[in-house]
């Protein structure tokens, strides 16, 4: 697991007994927002895809991302969304899967 979903997964874990149903339903929500995020991250790579492609075929380049270090924090950003994006799925599946639990408990 990465640093942000290790970080989120244990306090998620510590807290997931002592919150209320009310407090669980927006971490619950958190698995839809992160599918929202997911999509908008595609679009962005699908952007840069583009220009990426359209600096092959052209002489003078079009993108942003020309020099190493540039296309090296654009990727490593892309890292830490897509680890972002995975704790917010987890932390929403956690919280699904109590609220559940709860119902079928009571």
């Amino acid at each position: 697991m990465s640093q942000v979903l290790d970080a989120l997964a244990s306090l998620y874990e510590r807290a997931r007994h002592t919150l209320t149903d009310a407090e669980l339903e927006p971490l619950a929500a958190l698995t839809e927002r992160a599918g929202d995020e997911a999509r908008r991250m595609a679009k962005v790579c699908e952007g840069l895809g583009c220009l990426v492609s359209y600096d092959g075929t052209s002489k003078a380049g079009a993108g942003n991302f020309q020099d190493a270090a540039d296309v090296a924090t654009l990727l490593f950003n892309l890292s830490h969304q897509a680890e972002v994006i995975a704790a917010l799925a987890h932390i929403g599946d956690g919280a699904s899967y109590e609220l559940n639990r709860r119902k079928v408990a009571a």
